[in-house]
This record gives C-alpha cells, sequence and structure tokens, in this order.
C-alpha cells in the first residue's frame, strides 16, 4: 500500500473545484482482504455496523492522505456492494444528502428522517453536506462496462439539487467516469452528482463508499 507521487495542492484543487479528485493512495492485498472480511459484499449494499474496527483497518498512510486534504479521517458512514451478472443493478442520477445520527432528534434543521440497518439517517442542512465526502474504494478493475461510478463534474456548485432539476444539472456539468485499478479509491463530495450504471458484460464489481467530514 501507499502514497503514489502526485501533488497533493493540485488534488485539492481538483477536488475543490471538480467536485471529486483520484485519490493519491492505493490499498494493498492485505487491507483489501481485511476490509471485506469485516462486512461482506451484498447487492446494493449493506452497511458496515461497526466504525471503530473499521478505522482500525484503514491504513495510516490513507489516513494521512485525508488529513493533508482537510479531511477528519475518522469514518462516519461505510456501505460495502457488489454488482454480478446473477446481481446486477443501477442506481440513477443523485446526491448523498443524508448523515449518520446515534438517535432521531427535533432538530427542525434535520430532515427525511429514516431508518436503515438500525441506524438513523436524515439529512442536515446544505452548509453540513458541503463539508462532507465519500472515498469510494475498488476491490475490482472497473473499466468501460464495469458499472463504476460517473461523476457529473462540478454539480456540487448546483448546491442542494431537487429531483425535477437533476438531469439539466447533469446537462451542465462534464460527465466523468472514472476507469480504475483494484484498491485505488476516488474522493468525491457529498453534492456531488453522481449514478451507477448496471454492468454490461459479464463481469464482477465489488466497491466500498467511506463517508469522512472535513475537520474543524
Amino acid at each position: 500500500m501507499g502514497v503514489r507521487a502526485y501533488n497533493m495542492d493540485l488534488n485539492l484543487k481538483g477536488f475543490t473545484q471538480r467536485g471529486w479528485t483520484r485519490l493519491p493512495f492505493e490499498f494493498d492485498e492485505i487491507s483489501l482482504t481485511a476490509l471485506s472480511a469485516l462486512s461482506p459484499h451484498l447487492g446494493r449494499g449493506r452497511r458496515f455496523s461497526d466504525m471503530p474496527q473499521l478505522s482500525e483497518i484503514l491504513p495510516p498512510d490513507f489516513k494521512t492522505t485525508l488529513v493533508t486534504l482537510g479531511f477528519n479521517p475518522t469514518p462516519l458512514r461505510a456501505v460495502g456492494s457488489t454488482k454480478t451478472p446473477e446481481t446486477n443493478w443501477s442506481l440513477p442520477w443523485h446526491q448523498d444528502r443524508v448523515v449518520v445520527m446515534p438517535e432521531r432528534t427535533d432538530d427542525p434543521n434535520l430532515s427525511n428522517w429514516t431508518q436503515k440497518s438500525g441506524v438513523w439517517h436524515c439529512e442536515p442542512p446544505v452548509s453540513v453536506l458541503r463539508r462532507m465526502a465519500f472515498v469510494y474504494i475498488t476491490f475490482d478493475q472497473i473499466n468501460d462496462g464495469a458499472g463504476g461510478l460517473e461523476i457529473a463534474e462540478g454539480s456540487h456548485a448546483f448546491g442542494k439539487i431537487e429531483q425535477p432539476n437533476i438531469l439539466e444539472c447533469v446537462d451542465k456539468s462534464e460527465v466523468r467516469c472514472p476507469n480504475m485499478k483494484r484498491g485505488e479509491a476516488l474522493l468525491v463530495s457529498a453534492l456531488t452528482l453522481h449514478r451507477s450504471s448496471s454492468l454490461s458484460r459479464g463481469l464482477i464489481r465489488r466497491t466500498l463508499r467511506v463517508d469522512f467530514a472535513i475537520d474543524g
């Protein structure tokens, strides 16, 4: 595992301007195996329940990379998922506007409460979402047709996007479909529109997304 020779200032600038960046870090086989064992990938997503254990597994160099980019390296939420020819699926364009809460409250600034896997989730104000992002880790090579992440570059600048306006915002953005090697990771703003298409041929796509917040 290790940090690749990228200019961290360029990564931060890219993330700020485009709403995503490729992390200068690759997970090695030991880390990928440990992450897979913590919670198996299942269909459209299985949430990790033991965040302290996940934090222990995340490599120190990975956490250092996040800190350098201004993020607190403590994971807030994690979801593992897989696509195979037998369990093939897709997700439409959307923003990830939910956070995990220890319990439901009457705070008027929090809305759209739901319980997923026994854990409360809600939508915080946009000011909070602007300070959040997720890391998208792939356990398989992702090329064209592999059902990887598609990103509407720069769409985070529109703030909270209501459902009827999503496709209009996508049309105003540059759509990126990053190819990825096993162990590579992307950092994507919570407000960046993204989607995931189904597999177009007999491949497998296992991924893990982990939420983090800007420090301070």
